[in-house]
């Protein structure tokens, strides 16, 4: 008996549901390897460049999970997406302030 028209509608969503929780992780694990670089020289342009494009990298994965969330919104793909959804705005948020903090101690 093959599946019902939706149910196999719904097999893309969840596909990009698992790859942002993935990419999450990702972004997690780049955070916290490139808030321990050292700037030294030229070496400060490489971690500014890593930095944005991170940021630019967080800000589509972050469109990914709100379109999955939306698509989708109920059932445990909906959740582990609400979960990460809270990690990322979280860990961004926190990243922001951190960053903001850092400047105005500069100045």
């Amino acid at each position: 008996m093959p599946a019902p028209a939706k149910a196999r509608a719904r097999w893309p969503w969840r596909a990009l549901a698992a790859t942002y929780v993935v990419a999450v992780l990702a972004l997690c694990a780049t955070a916290v390897h490139a808030w321990g670089l050292y700037c030294e020289g030229f070496g400060c342009v490489g971690i500014g460049i890593l930095w944005f494009a991170w940021a630019c990298v967080s800000v589509l994965v972050l469109l990914a999970g709100l379109l999955a969330w939306w698509r989708l919104r109920r059932g445990g793909w909906a959740t582990a997406v609400a979960i990460a959804l809270v990690v990322q705005l979280l860990s961004g948020g926190w990243l922001v302030w951190a960053w903001l903090a850092s400047q105005s101690a500069t100045v």
